[in-house]
């Protein structure tokens, strides 16, 4: 686990210095070990909208939420993804369930 957990730190320090393929193959790495992390799928997504790809990160939500359904984060991101692809009444939901979670 503790490869998974450093592996995935370093994907997020990668977003935050605005390296998204990088991260993207730190969270791939993370999810070879540990293929249900909801960290590491929704890491992922936060590459792929990062780098544009919207559908791609609404899928890789879609995966971290069938893992982790009430992650707020993910839910908001997901929402966000949808709202880049013009699905506006879908992405509404999607920001209504992260603001219901506790």
């Amino acid at each position: 686990m503790a490869v998974a957990d450093a592996l995935i730190d370093d994907g997020f320090d990668a977003l935050i210095l605005d390296r998204p393929e990088e991260a993207a193959l730190c969270f791939d790495r993370a999810l070879a070990v540990e293929p249900d992390n909801a960290n590491a799928l929704a890491g992922n997504g936060f590459a792929m909208f990062d780098l544009g790809r919207y559908w791609d990160a609404a899928r890789c939500f879609d995966r971290a939420l069938a893992v982790e359904p009430k992650n707020a984060d993910a839910l908001a991101c997901k929402a966000d993804a949808l709202s880049r692809l013009a699905k506006y009444k879908a992405a509404v939901r999607y920001y209504d369930r992260a603001l219901a979670v506790e």
